[in-house]
């Protein structure tokens, strides 16, 4: 996903917070890369979210069919539909051009082409060089 940098925050530990901007919205995340990260930067991205996520709990269904990132409630919101679920809990959310891979801890109530809102409150930002 290609992103745009608005401004940056160092944390301890060497950890750097970015907000970004892209074409479905704006959102906050770590910096993962070895890469040096500058305001105003545009960079392509793959988006991670970490650990197991519970259904109805980090995951719901909704009616919106509309690719989003936003921040709520100190949490970031990605909003996507489902292409595909793995054996083993994974799920496949497509955004736009880009793919998000989850874990998730059931995928009963859960379906191919159905839309759903993610949140978390840590989202990995790992640049990717083409």
């Amino acid at each position: 996903m290609k992103i745009k940098i608005l401004e940056i925050n160092f944390q301890k530990k060497n950890k750097i917070v970015v907000y970004f901007s892209c074409t479905i919205g704006e959102g906050i995340g770590v910096w993962k890369s070895q890469d040096k990260v500058y305001k105003g930067m545009e960079a392509d991205v793959e988006l991670d979210v970490y650990g197991t996520l519970s259904v109805n709990e980090d995951i719901n269904l909704v009616e919106e069919q509309e690719e989003k990132i936003y921040i709520m409630d100190n949490q970031v919101h990605i909003r996507g539909r489902i292409e595909q679920i793995d054996w083993d809990n994974l799920i496949t959310v497509r955004l736009g051009r880009s793919i998000l891979l989850i874990d998730v801890d059931d995928v009963a109530f859960l379906g191919i082409n159905k839309w759903i809102d993610i949140k978390t409150k840590e989202l990995g930002l790992t640049e990717v060089i083409f």
